[in-house]
């Protein structure tokens, strides 16, 4: 959602209309709208323990064997809502209690303590 507030702020000519019809908002909702499904994934998350929140993908291009299996890798909690960059908790320059800072683009965001499988 930052890339659609940064592409509708350019208002480049041949927006779709949806994007249009975004545009009409005001920004402060679609910012709003960001940070409420960021919050609100990672407590849904935390609470049933779904994996809604959870930032990390890879593929396999291995079979798994008895001496050599797939080990899969933990997914990041914590996302930068600025540039999209995933951070492991630990270590994690927190600003607050519930604020951190991130280290590619130093700006602030919500910090989520990583639960279940996540780093």
């Amino acid at each position: 959602m930052r890339r659609l507030i940064d592409l509708l702020n350019a208002n480049p000519p041949g927006l779709a209309p949806r994007l249009r019809t975004l545009g009409r908002l005001p920004r402060w909702t679609l910012s709003f709208a960001q940070h409420a499904l960021y919050v609100g994934t990672r407590i849904t998350d935390a609470a049933f323990g779904s994996d809604s929140a959870v930032y990390g993908w890879a593929f396999f291009f291995e079979r798994a064997t008895p001496t050599k299996p797939i080990v899969e890798q933990p997914g990041y909690v914590n996302v930068c809502l600025y540039c999209g960059v995933g951070q492991a908790a630990a270590g994690h320059p927190r600003v607050t209690r519930f604020r951190c800072q991130c280290a590619a683009c130093g700006r602030l965001y919500p910090y989520t303590r990583p639960f279940r499988k996540t780093l």
